[in-house]
């Protein structure tokens, strides 16, 4: 038992470690060189990039920025960065060898000779071969010359290595192990995906087999959990390739951006509606005349834990688990290897709990045996269902406003056809008549589809486009021209990336956002709550989802009056957070 636990551990941490020479290769990163010093009333920071490296300067992102801790009696004007030449195939400016920033000091109050000053230096640094590497940061210590407060100016003869010392400090170069560390983040988020509630429905029918094999033999609850395993992964990959190509061809795409498409949310609703019924015994699938032969059942089983695995996939795309936007925001910025190695972590994370069960069967033994109260806890799993696919419903009517009525009644015919196949095409029945049932229960699931389903967008101005606005909080619309307008007049925002398709998204605003206390908490402070929908696809929300390295929602953003940047929360929130952020951020 030991071996093939060996085994699992092996095949993850192996994976990270392909990770990072497919990331690396022989490229990896020189270390940047970094170093302050205060002359002439000015703060300057020095970045030694090597050859082969460059920083993109992004209108939308800081790649480049010092920040110095305060100092009584002491200001500092905005960054102001060297004159650049380069600019890239987007037009943004292009910083090589060694790049300057300063920023001037103003001296408040006489600030003594030898006062300390602590800053902080962060950079991202991209191959010219287009490999970006995670952000990265320094903090360096300079010894400040005595300043006064009537002209702020530095002392006569201050030179850099006398009171005004240059700063040296180690630079902490996470760059180095920062693919193997976001990987094991995607790893770590694929498993807390199976605690989201997105996926319950989904491990409720896993559950359900695990029920049904745990008295059969180690090899087939084995080769169950592969076939699971294997369904995830193929998913993912699947995923992943959908991304790498919309991002080769300059689209915005990010984590659940399959849940924008109503065509993807309907097809998904309609195998799960079919799923659930089926459960109730309505029908059973599989082709006419077939037997029910022992062998045929096995090759069912793994059929259904393959799909099984597919399913929790499709759904479990709509959660951000903790940690995992960060590894996904993270890869979706990296070329097409690191992508697609991420998002089998992922994968393996979210199937890691069966192939465990899997390779010990043992574990299988604490589970009921299987018996007649089978029967009541497969129908509850399809109440679990059922309930999936209302939320689905949800998503559906935001996306298409009054025309999801059309898909209500779509759902009697496709349960009607349903019932036509499990009553008239079932084994009693002469294969002709099963034949023929089988073809009309297609005609009529089909015919529905085209009479009543259209998924034409709503108008402009519908239900749709103001979708989890809670006017009783006073949230308004997003728009980055909003945030700057409320930013230069002083004021509080919180922002709200969210979208009708995330559970996660709907439990924080439900359970903390839209709630009396943190209502009230929003206007006795003067916060200005915004929420940016993306419930469809929004490339203004995709570009900030990007500039704050998530790559899906929900993204929580508060800018402080006068803060340079916001405060960014965790993907799972709670209303003493959000209580405590106010009041240390006021």
């Amino acid at each position: 038992m030991m071996q093939r636990l060996a085994v699992l551990f092996a095949v993850v941490f192996g994976l990270f470690a392909v990770g990072a020479r497919a990331q690396f290769g022989d490229d990896a990163p020189v270390p940047v060189a970094v170093s302050a010093v205060v002359r002439d009333g000015r703060l300057e920071v020095a970045f030694a990039i090597p050859p082969g490296q460059h920083i993109t300067v992004q209108k939308d992102f800081d790649s480049i920025s010092i920040e110095p801790k305060p100092v009584p009696g002491l200001e500092f004007g905005a960054t102001v960065l060297p004159p650049v030449a380069e600019k890239d195939a987007e037009g943004e400016p292009v910083l090589r060898g060694t790049v300057t920033l300063s920023r001037t000091l103003k001296a408040t109050a006489p600030v003594k000779a030898g006062t300390k000053l602590e800053l902080t230096a962060n950079w991202q640094v991209c191959l010219d071969s287009g490999t970006c590497f995670p952000p990265n940061s320094a903090v360096l210590n300079v010894e400040l010359p005595e300043l006064a407060a009537a002209n702020a100016a530095v002392a006569p003869g201050t030179m850099p290595g006398e009171s005004g010392r240059d700063a040296h400090a180690p630079v902490r170069n996470r760059a180095a192990h920062g693919l193997v560390y976001f990987l094991f983040l995607a790893f770590v988020g694929g498993l807390i995906l199976n605690l989201m509630p997105c996926v319950l429905p989904v491990l409720s029918i896993k559950l359900l087999s695990l029920v049904k094999s745990a008295d059969q033999s180690a090899e087939k609850i084995r080769n169950g959990a592969l076939a699971y395993t294997a369904g995830v992964l193929l998913s993912f990959a699947a995923l992943a390739a959908v991304m790498i190509v919309l991002k080769a061809g300059g689209s915005m795409a990010g984590w659940g951006f399959q849940l924008q498409n109503p065509a993807f949310v309907m097809v998904m609703l309609v195998i799960i509606w079919v799923f659930a019924l089926s459960l109730f015994d309505l029908f059973m699938i599989r082709l006419p005349g077939m037997q029910t032969a022992s062998s045929a059942a096995s090759k069912q089983g793994l059929a259904g834990s393959f799909f099984s695995g597919v399913f929790a996939v499709l759904l479990g795309a709509s959660c951000t688990a903790p940690v995992l936007g960060a590894a996904l925001g993270f890869a979706v910025a990296q070329p097409a290897p690191v992508i697609l190695l991420s998002f089998l972590l992922v994968g393996l994370g979210l199937a890691f709990p069966f192939l465990v069960a899997g390779f010990f069967p043992r574990a299988t033994k604490f589970v009921p045996k299987p018996g007649a109260w089978m029967n009541t806890f497969r129908e509850v799993m399809g109440f679990l269902l059922f309930g999936a696919a209302a939320w689905l419903l949800g998503v559906l009517y935001w996306q298409l406003d009054t025309k999801v009525l059309g898909v209500f009644w779509y759902l009697l015919v496709l349960s009607f056809a349903c019932w036509l196949y499990g009553r008239f095409a079932n084994l009693a029945r002469p294969v002709r008549q099963q034949w023929f049932f089988t073809v009309l229960a297609l005609a009529v699931a089909v015919g529905g589809w085209l009479w009543l389903v259209d998924l034409r967008p709503p108008p402009a101005g519908s239900a749709a486009a103001v979708t989890g606005v809670d006017k009783a909080s006073g949230w308004e619309k997003f728009s980055p021209a909003r945030v700057e307008e409320l930013r230069k007049d002083g004021k509080p925002v919180f922002i709200d990336f969210g979208a009708a398709w995330c559970p996660n998204c709907e439990a924080n605003e439900n359970l903390v956002l839209y709630t009396d206390e943190i209502r009230e908490a929003f206007r006795g402070r003067g916060v200005v709550p915004l929420r940016g929908d993306y419930t469809r696809s929004d490339p203004v929300i995709g570009e900030w989802l990007k500039r704050y390295r998530r790559a899906g929602v929900p993204l929580y953003l508060y800018y402080a009056p006068g803060a340079a940047e916001p405060v960014l929360l965790p993907e799972l929130i709670t209303k003493q957070m959000v209580l405590d952020l106010l009041k240390d951020k006021k």
